[in-house]
């Protein structure tokens, strides 16, 4: 059961409900829940919580391509954390 949260960094709680169906980030509806257990992608937070925010991110051939409508803050963290990989 809980011992298996420690190797878990973000969780999606809840069933898919189709009358509730919507194009959220991670969810595909809206009774679901997103939880962050650790820190490592808590600055994706923003993302989940701004409907208004979408964010594609695409590696090709060694690039790194992000598109949509995000703050800037969510760039300068992004490409922080992916330096640290």
């Amino acid at each position: 059961g809980k011992e298996i949260l420690k190797y878990i960094d973000v969780l999606i709680d809840g069933p898919f409900i189709e009358k509730e169906k919507a194009n959220l980030i991670w969810r595909g509806s809206k009774n679901q829940k997103v939880h962050f257990l650790t820190k490592k992608y808590l600055y994706l937070k923003p993302l989940i919580e701004n409907e208004n925010t979408q964010a594609e991110l695409q590696i090709f051939n060694g690039s790194l391509v992000l598109t949509g409508f995000f703050e800037l803050d969510f760039w300068k963290k992004l490409k922080h954390n992916l330096k640290t990989l």
